[in-house]
C-alpha cells in the first residue's frame, strides 16, 4: 500500500513518479483537498486532470468529502505563525 498525502501540490512529473512504482497487487492511496491547490507554485497541479485521467479505468474510485474538520486548536495555531512572521 502506497499512501501519498498533500497531492494538491503535485506536478505531473512527481504523479508519473508516484504511479510507476505501483506493483503487481499493490494499492495506491492519494489524498488531496482540491481547494487547497496554491496558484503560487511554479507548476501548477495536475492533480484535476490526473482525477479525469483515471477516470477510464474502473479499477479506480474517488472520494469527496465536502467538509474539512480540524481540530479548534489549528486556526489559533495558524494565526500564531502568521504573527510572528510580520
Amino acid at each position: 500500500i502506497l499512501i501519498a498525502d498533500e497531492m494538491q501540490q503535485a506536478n505531473k512529473d512527481l504523479l508519473h513518479l508516484i504511479v510507476s512504482r505501483i506493483g503487481e497487487n499493490s494499492k495506491l492511496i492519494m489524498l488531496g483537498s482540491l481547494c487547497q491547490i496554491d496558484s503560487r507554485v511554479k507548476s501548477p497541479s495536475f492533480l484535476p486532470k490526473f482525477i479525469q485521467i483515471m477516470k477510464q479505468f474502473p479499477e479506480f474510485a474517488t472520494v469527496r468529502l465536502d467538509t474539512c474538520l480540524r481540530n479548534s486548536q489549528i486556526s489559533k495555531i495558524l494565526d500564531a505563525i502568521e504573527k510572528a512572521s510580520d
